[in-house]
């Protein structure tokens, strides 16, 4: 990678400061949040999104004062008891690795909420202009690298797609 491309938390990518929304990087969760806030699409056509820290099968939420690691169908019950969610609305999850698996937390909240749940592949990057970029990361020593080469993108999982068996 050429100079200019490298960073993680706060670093840059092509001279634009990112942050990563996994669950594995504990480091600078707020700055993530901050990025993630200025995206360009919020609420297109109704959807809601879910800007959060996540893996295959997990999101982190705080929960009584304490961050917790949840599962799709904790999500889906406080989703049907919230006021800021529409029976069969669009979810919009920006949470990284959330839709890597077939059988994964987005898939499985699709499922839940008998509703149409966008993810990504792999990471969620969101950059400090308000745009995103979805791509695996490598680690070398203390410096996070955006993989250009393992690309992603945000996949839509529909209701009664795949179960774990």
């Amino acid at each position: 990678m050429g100079a200019g491309y490298h960073g993680g938390f706060g670093k840059t990518y092509g001279g634009i400061r990112f942050s990563v929304g996994d669950i594995e990087y504990p480091s600078e969760p707020k700055l993530f949040f901050k990025f993630a806030a200025k995206r360009k699409l919020v609420d297109p056509d109704g959807v809601l999104d879910i800007v959060a820290h996540g893996g295959v099968n997990t999101i982190k939420m705080i929960i009584n004062g304490q961050e917790k690691s949840v599962n799709a169908r904790f999500l889906a019950r406080i989703l049907k008891h919230s006021k800021k969610y529409g029976k069969k609305q669009t979810i919009r999850l920006l949470s990284c690795d959330t839709g890597k698996d077939a059988y994964g937390f987005a898939q499985q909240l699709a499922n839940k909420l008998n509703a149409n749940v966008i993810a990504p592949t792999r990471k969620y990057i969101a950059l400090e202009n308000g745009d995103y970029i979805v791509a695996g990361t490598k680690k070398i020593g203390n410096i996070t690298f955006i993989d250009e080469k393992d690309t992603g993108f945000m996949e839509v999982f529909k209701p009664g797609g795949a179960y774990r068996k």
